[in-house]
């Protein structure tokens, strides 16, 4: 099994591009698990479902805060236990579907309302229930890409689902083999992945919902299966995962404009950096771009930098010091 730990990434200002430090975070507090799902709405972070200790099913739900840095229970999916499930969030819910639960492949979509902390299950998908899809948020929907369906074939299939009609449209597939596994990222951004027979593939497109098309982007380094897609500043980002069942790879690939590389390490530039911010800790409260969050936060002066280094893009924090050259160091 997975451990259950929970890591955040942070890109800092002052890095190289492809520098990076990861930083451990408080550990999970459920049974440790394997193949769970995740979302986010604002800054709260929903873990769920996923192959629990002693190969059982799961379906409950637990919320990670931000700000304090803390776990507590969530309201537990009112439905079958199951792993293997894709989540996204899109418009202040989150949004979970399919998976395989001890009957099979699943077609069910649920939704989780943070504010009322309820589950409201929504149309399923018209076709054969799947598990281990990739998805993405794109214009206001979500797509559901690729998957395995019973029998362990693989699809290449692209649905998109309007939650504004709670109705499903079949789009363009993914060009290529079925795939699995893959990494995903917002903007229709889709990496690496496994086939039926779980090679690794290393192909990456990009989806056009407006012309119902798919662009090819440069291919990966390797073939990896099992990793997770994000975007950042600077670039997609494609993290950890496998070359087959056995292999597994705990580095970061970065896509910019040259083509792929592979982030670096940055953890003493890291702690210089927020030494450097300490120093800088009464212009930082007197910024004016910043009294709203200071008069917000309830923290200590050095966890309010901490939570500013932690939430604050870089772009942002390079708009602030322009504006108050003073505060630089």
């Amino acid at each position: 099994m997975r451990t259950s730990a929970l890591a955040f990434a942070s890109a800092l200002s002052g890095l190289a591009a492809a520098q990076f430090q990861w930083e451990q975070l408080p550990d999970f507090p459920g049974t440790a698990r394997d193949d769970a799902a995740a979302f986010t709405i604002d800054c709260d972070v929903y873990v769920g479902t996923g192959m629990q200790v002693g190969w059982s099913l799961t379906n409950d739900f637990w919320r990670y805060d931000s700000f304090s840095q803390t776990w507590s229970p969530s309201t537990t999916l009112p439905a079958s236990p199951r792993q293997y499930c894709t989540a996204q969030s899109l418009f202040s819910q989150g949004y979970l579907f399919g998976g395989l639960d001890a009957s099979g492949p699943l077609s069910e979509l649920w939704s989780f309302d943070s504010g009322s902390q309820s589950w409201i299950q929504r149309a399923s998908l018209p076709g054969a229930g799947r598990y281990a899809c990739g998805s993405f948020v794109l214009a206001s929907n979500l797509y559901i890409c690729g998957g395995i369906i019973a029998g362990g074939t693989a699809l290449n299939e692209l649905w998109k689902y309007d939650p504004f009609t709670d109705s499903w449209e079949q789009r363009s597939s993914l060009p290529g083999v079925g795939r699995h596994r893959m990494a995903t990222a917002e903007g229709g951004f889709v990496a690496g992945g496994a086939d039926s027979s779980y090679a690794p593939l290393d192909e990456c497109w990009s989806y056009n919902t407006f012309g119902d098309e798919w662009t090819p982007m440069p291919a990966m380094p390797e073939g990896r299966f099992g990793g997770s897609g994000a975007s950042w500043t600077e670039g997609l980002y494609y993290i950890a995962g496998a070359i087959d069942n056995s292999n597994f790879r705990a580095t970061t690939f970065r896509l910019s404009a040259s083509g792929w590389e592979l982030c670096r390490r940055g953890a003493s530039k890291r702690a210089a950096w927020r030494r450097r911010c300490s120093i800088r800790l009464r212009w930082w409260l007197e910024l004016p771009e910043l009294r709203p969050w200071t008069r917000w936060h309830n923290g200590t002066p050095e966890r309010l930098v901490r939570d500013l280094v932690r939430f604050l893009n870089r772009r942002t924090i390079a708009v602030i010091l322009q504006r108050n050259p003073e505060s630089r160091y």
